[in-house]
């Protein structure tokens, strides 16, 4: 019972690590397809450009958070060996479910995302799915505000320098 109870342990810590891994290189293969059949002038502009960006952030994030999975799962194990009491062991369950409902919740706020972008326009959407979403997951408030602020000056200011279109709302943003 123990040794499945190890192998539960590290597939649950390590399996977002092989979901980012197998994203992010569907992303950058797709990028590199796009980019053979759409030529332009500007690759950063291309949708070719943008996925291969977003693929390369997609494996660096694969990359942070295998390291972070492997040293918990190295914690982990080490803390089994030495079975903790009933009351840590509840202590966790509840953690546990807290962050089920906050990942739940997460999910939820993108099906509501992909529904306002429409009306709102991109960078409107994006900046409040970005700030909920942080401030769901528990971010301090000052980072999460000036997040926001960024998000939303690079993408109605920036986004357009680079010639990247982003539909917009009905206030024109």
């Amino acid at each position: 019972m123990q040794k499945s109870k190890k192998t539960l342990f590290v597939i649950e810590n390590l399996a977002f690590s092989f979901i980012l891994l197998v994203v992010g290189l569907i992303t950058v293969l797709e990028s590199m397809r796009l980019t053979r059949k759409h030529v332009q002038t500007n690759w950063l502009a291309s949708s070719g450009g943008f996925m291969m960006i977003i693929g390369a952030l997609i494996l660096l994030l694969f990359l942070i958070d295998l390291t972070s999975s492997i040293k918990k799962c190295v914690i982990g194990l080490k803390k089994m060996e030495t079975e903790p009491d009933i009351k840590a062991k509840e202590a966790m369950g509840t953690e546990d479910k807290a962050n089920l409902m906050r990942m739940l919740y997460s999910f939820a706020l993108l099906g509501v995302y992909t529904i306002i972008i429409r009306p709102l326009g991109f960078p409107i959407a994006s900046t409040i799915y970005i700030g909920v979403n942080l401030w769901l997951l528990k971010n301090p408030l000052l980072r999460t505000i000036i997040t926001v602020v960024v998000i939303f000056i690079v993408l109605t200011f920036g986004a357009p320098a680079f010639g990247l279109s982003l539909p917009r709302g009905f206030l024109g943003i």
